[in-house]
């Protein structure tokens, strides 16, 4: 994918949805590690939302993601529907301690 596009999937209402819906469930199962900023991060999730919006930024950027092309085939254009939920998961997981030492040490405290 190109800039543009990952920029287009980054500003999808449905995928920022389809996201967010992963971390919520991730945010359980995270709740319950031993790792404090892995927990904090969880528990920001549930609370408020938290930083979802940066695991959107990091999934639509993943080089391995393809999606198909958009409606009636427009060229450029991507059609966020073809990303199985597979693939959100897999990196919803793999960068949730990414994007908690983001916003916390390893005690799980917030940083500044």
């Amino acid at each position: 994918m190109n800039y543009e596009q990952i920029d287009q999937l980054t500003n999808s209402v449905a995928f920022q949805g389809r996201v967010r819906a992963c971390c919520t469930q991730e945010a359980v199962t995270f709740q319950s590690d031993t790792r404090p900023d892995i927990v904090a991060l969880a528990e920001e999730v549930l609370r408020n939302g938290g930083p979802v919006f940066n695991f959107v930024r990091m999934v639509a950027a993943f080089p391995g993601l393809s999606p198909g092309q958009g409606p009636a085939g427009d060229e450029g254009m991507v059609d966020q529907a073809t990303i199985p939920d597979a693939e959100i998961l897999a990196q919803v997981q793999h960068h949730w301690p990414t994007v908690a030492a983001l916003f916390w040490d390893e005690q799980g405290n917030r940083l500044t």
